[in-house]
């Protein structure tokens, strides 16, 4: 991506995918404004908020100010090797999963039986949460076990294998949406107390962890590896 030297300058006519794979900080500020970098899409940052009806300027500034508070010029996955990226996945985004899924369940059912009353849908919400940790440990258990040491040892599989990574990733695509609907986009009203707050906090923390996860995985590490039959 073509940057001003010296300094963090993003296009507005770079695909909002690749400003992922180029500045990982950049998909908290995406998942906040609601701008989807799934790699299946190709929009532009600037036709994707222009169909949100945002200010491209503001979104772009706000991710220009995520990169500069990095500290870094960005992280290209593209230019990392297979074993750092998987080492990555594991440590980054792995542990997190193993430390926060507990805590969510817990809270989650906590939190609806305490104000169920005065929103039904934190049922439901805790429900899908309870799915969506089921769904992430069998997910890891998976990777961690077989695909992982598999894509090191370089095994290359076919493309009708890599079928059902990729429906699991929409399952949990599906799951994160209703968790924001249930959730009331992560809202913490006045009436809720501290645990209710912060617990809204980690779950759009959550989030934006998973989408991200997602991205890396099917941008960047399965292309490696998907072989024709």
């Amino acid at each position: 991506m073509l940057r001003a030297s010296g300094t963090h300058m993003l296009l507005l006519e770079s695909r909002v995918c690749d400003l992922v794979l180029d500045h990982a900080e950049c998909a908290a500020v995406l998942d906040r404004y609601q701008i989807d970098y799934d790699c299946t899409r190709n929009d532009t940052l600037y036709r994707a908020c222009v169909e949100r009806g945002l200010d491209p300027l503001r979104v772009r500034t706000d991710c220009e100010l995520a990169v500069r508070r990095a500290g870094v010029s960005g992280e290209d996955l593209r230019a990392w090797s297979t074993k750092d990226l998987i080492t990555v996945v594991i440590a980054r985004h792995h542990q997190y999963l193993h430390a926060t899924l507990p805590y969510l369940r817990t809270a989650s059912q906590w939190i609806a039986t305490r104000y169920g009353h005065r929103r039904p849908a934190l049922h439901q919400l805790a429900s899908v949460i309870d799915a969506l940790a089921t769904t992430m440990n069998a997910h890891m258990v998976e990777q961690d076990g077989e695909l992982f040491p598999a894509l090191l040892a370089g095994r290359r599989y076919l493309a009708a294998e890599a079928t059902r990574g990729f429906d699991e990733h929409e399952q949990a695509r599906s799951m994160l949406a209703q968790m924001r609907t249930l959730s009331f986009d992560y809202e913490r009203p006045v009436w809720a107390c501290g645990s209710y707050r912060v617990f809204m906090s980690e779950l759009a923390h959550f989030e934006a962890d998973i989408l991200l996860h997602l991205h890396v995985e099917a941008r960047e590490l399965w292309p490696r590896y998907i072989a024709s039959a």
